[in-house]
C-alpha cells in the first residue's frame, strides 16, 4: 500500500493498480477470460424531419419575455443599489469612528493646565452637565 509522508494511504494508487479487465477474488487478482463481444443493438434511426410545433416550442423556450427581462432589469438595478448604499453607510460609520478616536486621543493628550486655558462658559457648561448626568 503507498503511503504518503503524512501517514495515509493512498487511494489514488489503489485505483490505477487493476485495469478494466481484471478482478479480485480475495488476495488473487485474475485476467478476465475473453468473451465473445454481442453485436450492438442497432439504434432506432430518428427521425429527421422535427414538427413545426417542436420547433416553435423550442424557440419559445430559448427566448425570454420583454416583461420578464424589464422585471431582472429592475431587481439588479435595485440589488446594485442597495450595495452601493451600504457601502456608503459604512464608509460614515467608519468616519465616524475615527473622528471619535482621534477626539479621545487629544482629551487624553489634554492637562488640567489646558482645562484652565478654557473659556469660563464652557467650563461651567461642562461642570453643569457632569452634575445633571446629561451628554
Amino acid at each position: 500500500m503507498a503511503r504518503r509522508a503524512d501517514g495515509r494511504v493512498n487511494s489514488t494508487d489503489r485505483t490505477k493498480r487493476y485495469t478494466p479487465d481484471t478482478f479480485e477474488d480475495g488476495s488473487a487478482v485474475r485476467r478476465l477470460a475473453a468473451q465473445p463481444q454481442e453485436a450492438p443493438k442497432e439504434a432506432r434511426p430518428l427521425k429527421s424531419g422535427v414538427s413545426s410545433q417542436t420547433r416553435r416550442n423550442r424557440a419559445r423556450a430559448t427566448q425570454i419575455s420583454a416583461g420578464y427581462a424589464v422585471f431582472l432589469a429592475i431587481v439588479c438595478t435595485l440589488c446594485i443599489a442597495a450595495c452601493v448604499a451600504y457601502v456608503k453607510l459604512q464608509t460614515v460609520v467608519t468616519t465616524q469612528a475615527e473622528d471619535i478616536t482621534s477626539k479621545e486621543k487629544e482629551l487624553r493628550i489634554m492637562t488640567p493646565i489646558t482645562i484652565q486655558r478654557l473659556p469660563p462658559k464652557i467650563l461651567r457648561q461642562s461642570k453643569k452637565q457632569h452634575r445633571t448626568g446629561s451628554a
